[in-house]
């Protein structure tokens, strides 16, 4: 049993380097529908798939049904590949885990049995599956800070680089969710020529992306200290209050302030090492710079300050002693306290 690297356990299935059993699990369920995908592609080839591969659903069966098709030899006298989906409706009696120990213990060896486990599972269930025989997947949680490197990683994995903006401006379009991702890089690969280079201006152009009406832009004009850029931002957010949600925009310059408390914390000769930064704020080390440079803007008076006034005007969005003040008069005041106030 072990939890490898998502990219080596799609490369070993595409070697043919196969597990008898895989349990795909975690809070972010794309991984797991990749490996799916890659099990689905390479197992059983295409003329045998009609009788040897089979995809479930553990809301129409009982495990038993499952684990007794598995078993079954097939119909080419290659392998067997049944992958089950929702397998999380399982495994919440003993009898099931019963069941698992049982096959995992001697899965049969024409065989590929695979369960795609939505969410974090339990110990029992971890347990079951301790065996020689089951690679046990479970993913990490996506944060925002690792957006652009697992795009940047799509992107090369369809032939092409992106610029640094670019990649930045699509992390802030898709935010977390990696099968949106998926579907904007598939959609941005069909208007790119082969080995192109994506910029800012692909990005505008096909999928709708200011680049410079953006968060990331935004927060960067706050971070520099460039007060009418972000006041001319904040006012194009404030007359577009759907699509720029105050809150979201409060949440990432709150994040932002708290790290920069943390990194005016630092020793001296820790500021000066890009890794040491990055590994005690817990970021990429792309975004260390600009760390550093806000720090040259924002001294540690200044940043408690902004810390508290995004708190206070969160209470306000959420309509606590906010009086007649609307977006346009929060986010100008936020501005003011965080930029301009002496």
């Amino acid at each position: 049993m072990a939890n490898k690297d998502f990219r080596n356990i799609i490369r070993d299935i595409t070697q043919g380097n196969i597990s008898p059993v895989y349990f795909l699990a975690g809070e972010e369920s794309y991984f797991g529908r990749k490996i799916e995908e890659a099990l689905l592609e390479h197992v059983v080839p295409p003329q045998a798939r009609g009788f040897d591969l089979a995809v479930l659903y553990a809301q129409d069966l009982p495990l038993n049904e499952v684990l007794a098709r598995a078993r079954q030899y097939p119909m080419f006298g290659g392998k067997q590949m049944v992958a089950v989906r929702n397998a999380h409706l399982y495994f919440k009696k003993d009898k099931d885990l019963e069941l698992i120990r049982d096959y995992v213990a001697s899965p049969p060896p024409h065989a590929v049995l695979s369960f795609r486990f939505e969410g974090k599972p339990g110990a029992k269930i971890k347990k079951a599956f301790t065996s020689p025989s089951v690679l046990y997947y479970e993913a990490p949680r996506i944060y925002e800070n690792r957006m652009p490197s697992l795009l940047a990683d799509m992107l090369a994995a369809r032939g092409f680089k992106a610029d640094t903006k670019a990649l930045l401006m699509l992390a802030e379009h898709t935010g977390t969710d990696l099968m949106r991702a998926e579907k904007e890089l598939d959609k941005l690969a069909l208007a790119l020529e082969p080995g192109q280079t994506l910029t800012p201006d692909a990005v505008e152009k096909y999928t709708g992306v200011s680049k410079e009406f953006n968060i990331f832009e935004f927060k960067s004009a706050v971070v520099t200290g460039n007060f009418p850029k972000a006041y001319r931002i904040g006012r194009h957010f404030s007359h577009n209050p759907r699509e720029f949600s105050l809150h979201a925009i409060i949440a990432v310059l709150y994040n932002f302030f708290v790290q920069l408390y943390t990194y005016l914390t630092l020793p001296e000769s820790q500021k000066r090492d890009k890794r040491a930064v990055a590994s005690a704020l817990k970021i990429n080390p792309f975004f260390v710079p600009e760390y550093q440079q806000a720090a040259r803007v924002y001294p540690m008076k200044r940043v408690s300050r902004a810390i508290s006034a995004l708190r206070d005007t969160d209470l306000k969005a959420k309509g606590v002693h906010a009086g007649q003040a609307d977006y346009a008069d929060l986010m100008h005041e936020l501005l003011y306290k965080i930029m301009l106030k002496p």
